[in-house]
């Protein structure tokens, strides 16, 4: 027995020393690698520096096990070595800029950006060009608190028109010298910036902006960069033990994870928004953080603890030269405060610490994003483009709701693709879009521990997706989202001869079968799944679609309008056999009337119906004055499946519509009631003219028709569908 444990402990001890040996060897190579890269920069520059990063993006993707192991090493390794700044060569100001420096002095600024400085006056004028420089629709004054500096400062603050400016006659550090600037703030926000950064485009507008959409919003920081193009923070993680790490330091400031809107535990103060009322309740900055760090970490949970939120804004990017004014080095002059005041921090937030992740143990990918709502992962074809199909509009209000439930949105789009304005747009909503070079089973790996939910939405994404999260986040619930039965869709079109370009051959039911729940868009969708299907969870989440409020009236309308995307061949289908077969019908009796053609990626079969009663206009951005002005519209569609979104949103703007039994399908519309509805060219024809002759019935149709859409499919009624659903598949949302 006592044999048996002495060579257990040989073994462990052997263990013990190979796994050292190899963590040793591991951060050798690490050290290794990140030499190599500043070398790399140093001499080749950021943008073949940057094609670097990419092959090692691909060697390590984001989330893999090895990136994670990576990531950790180089973060012990930081914390040892410091980051050189990029010093100018000579600290000496130019004076030619100095003289053409101006700020106007509104009487009421919105904002007030206070700039301490001591010192580097050389940095001082490069920080005020760049906001002299950088157009903002946002009223502000700049207060420059001059904390008792020895070079030619206060000779420049006096050559630059507009400033404000506050001048110590002792050092006060910087809490002090922020302190003094608060006091004189007459703004609604206050902006703490340090002098050895440098604005770029739109980042004030982009600080306020986060401010202004949601009182509860407290402190914003930004996105920080060194000057050589590197990320230096996107937002800050605080450990249980009260110590703090910049996060996604050294990276790529592109990557997918620094993109997009969060809240975060605190944000660095070298450029900060703060409502001057949360900073007039607190009675500014803690003093007892002087001279400086940490109190920008004590500021946020100061003020999460008065209920505000603090929040990280990417599209606020500011340069920030690193260390300039008090080195890197923590062992000496204002540095060693850091570790002094991180004591002292600790001490102060004590409970709240407690509630805080392990350095040891958690992942940053986890880290990052402060939310506590379930943490759900989405997958699409591509990041949606709402202004431009059916099935994007969908997919962008689905994950406004989902959001709004208070959910933790990531968005994998199969592309991989990152277009704009679309992304911005859901990255502002606190949605990561995962792009680029994403090792997607690594990702959701790391993500396991707290992924509650996945969506999976269309066949061919589903089905390539469902195994991977299956064996890489057993506990997910996972939800398959049909968008619409595209073997229904295909059965249709080929009983009327369409000759679709997306026939599936992946077996939906199969899909069906093996997810843990099943959304369909429509009540008729949801029975033929459930009568195929009796032990599947099926769930109705249809479209959304948000009611207007005042419609143009009858008299001041004309024409016929068509709305659909023309990369879904039923809508090519349509208004070819509607031009053909319909139309001329309806012109022997309406002379006059014009079909108007909208939809983007207009083939060419499409753009050839163009002539004198045919306008074919493609991809319109904003619909809402074509529907303000048509009298009719109409959906003529001989096969799909689904909602039909531009039936929702037609009868939601209060336009009434004729539509074919396919596209009045799953609205539960009652014929002359919602809609008129009618099967072959002759009917549809008549139908179409009765309407368009008949204002009495055009007033029903409208007003009918939007009090359908307002009960079935509005942002209220379709938010409780999809509530409901969570409930029931066990996905705790708290709200």
């Amino acid at each position: 027995m006592a044999a048996a444990r002495a060579q257990e402990a040989r073994e462990s001890a052997s263990t013990r020393r190979r796994t050292a040996e190899s963590q040793q060897r591991l951060r050798a190579r690490v050290v290794q690698l990140e030499d190599d890269l500043a070398r790399i920069e140093a001499s080749a520059g950021w943008r073949i520096a940057r094609r670097v990063y990419q092959l090692r993006d691909q060697a390590m993707p984001s989330g893999s096990q090895r990136r994670l192991t990576y990531e950790r090493v180089v973060t012990r390794l930081q914390r040892t070595r410091g980051h050189e700044p990029a010093p100018l060569v000579d600290d000496a100001p130019d004076w030619d800029v100095v003289s053409t420096l101006e700020f106007a002095q509104p009487a009421r600024p919105v904002a007030s950006i206070i700039v301490p400085v001591c010192g580097r006056a050389a940095y001082t004028v490069r920080c005020l060009q760049a906001m002299a420089d950088d157009p903002t629709s946002v009223p502000f004054e700049v207060i420059v608190v001059d904390d008792a500096s020895t070079d030619s400062t206060s000779t420049v603050l006096a050559r630059v028109h507009g400033l404000r400016t506050v001048h110590n006659t002792e050092n006060l550090g910087f809490v002090g010298a922020c302190n003094r600037g608060i006091d004189v703030a007459k703004g609604e926000y206050v902006v703490l910036l340090n002098n050895d950064t440098e604005v770029r485009h739109g980042w004030l507008d982009a600080l306020v902006s986060t401010a202004e959409a949601d009182d509860s919003v407290g402190v914003v920081g930004s996105k920080l960069v060194y000057p050589d193009g590197r990320l230096q923070e996107a937002g800050g993680v605080v450990w249980s033990d009260g110590s703090a790490w910049n996060y996604g330091r050294f990276d790529d400031p592109e990557l997918a994870p620094y993109d997009y809107a969060r809240d975060v535990d605190y944000c660095s103060g070298a450029c900060l928004l703060v409502r001057r009322a949360l900073l007039t309740e607190l009675g500014g900055l803690d003093e007892r953080y002087q001279p400086a760090y940490y109190e920008d970490v004590d500021l946020a949970f100061a003020a999460r603890a008065t209920g505000r939120r603090v929040v990280y804004q990417p599209l606020a990017a500011v340069v920030h030269h690193e260390g300039v004014s008090h080195g890197t080095d923590e062992r000496s002059g204002v540095k060693r405060f850091q570790e002094i005041n991180r004591r002292a921090f600790a001490e102060k937030w004590s409970d709240a610490l407690l509630h805080q992740r392990d350095a040891r143990t958690a992942h940053l990918g986890l880290a990052r994003d402060r939310r506590t709502g379930p943490r759900v992962l989405v997958a699409d074809h591509y990041v949606p483009a709402p202004d431009r199909d059916a099935g994007s509009l969908r997919m962008a209000r689905l994950l406004e709701l989902l959001t709004a439930q208070g959910c933790v949105v990531t968005l994998l789009p199969d592309d991989r693709e990152r277009p704009e304005p679309y992304t911005s747009a859901l990255e502002q909503q606190g949605i990561e879009v995962l792009h680029g070079s994403v090792d997607v089973a690594s990702h959701i790996r790391a993500l396991a521990p707290e992924l509650a939910l996945c969506i999976l939405s269309r066949p061919s994404v589903a089905a390539s997706l469902l195994p991977v999260v299956r064996a890489n986040a057993p506990d997910a619930v996972v939800v398959y989202d049909t968008v619409d039965l595209h073997f229904v869709r295909h059965e249709r079109g080929a009983e009327v001869g369409a000759a679709a370009e997306d026939r599936s051959t992946v077996d939906e039911l199969a899909l069906v079968s093996a997810a843990d729940a099943t959304i369909a868009v429509s009540d008729a969708e949801a029975a033929i799944l459930r009568g195929l299907r009796p032990d599947a969870a099926v769930f109705e989440v249809p479209v959304v679609h948000p009611v207007v409020g005042d419609t143009a009236p009858f008299e001041t309308r004309r024409d016929l309008l068509f709305v659909g995307g023309f990369q879904h061949d039923p809508n090519v289908d349509a208004v070819v056999h509607f031009v053909a077969d319909v139309l001329p019908r309806i012109r022997e009796r309406l002379p006059d009337v014009t079909l108007t053609v909208v939809g983007s990626h207009t083939p060419a079969a499409v753009t050839a119906l163009a002539g004198s009663h045919v306008r074919v206009l493609g991809w319109v951005p904003d619909l809402g004055e074509l529907y303000r002005n048509h009298r009719v519209a109409i959906a003529p569609l001989r096969y799909g499946a689904g909602l039909k979104g531009k039936v929702a949103e037609s009868l939601a703007q209060g336009v009434p519509t004729v539509a074919t039994p396919v596209g009045a399908e799953g609205f539960g519309a009652e014929h002359r009631q919602h809609m008129l509805i009618g099967a072959v060219p002759d009917e549809f024809a008549d139908l179409v003219v009765e309407l368009y002759t008949d204002p009495d019935l055009w007033r029903t149709l409208s007003t009918e028709g939007r009090k359908l859409i307002d009960a079935r499919f509005s942002p209220a009624a379709v938010g409780c569908a999809l509530a409901d659903m969570l409930a029931r598949l066990g996905v705790e949302t708290g709200s």
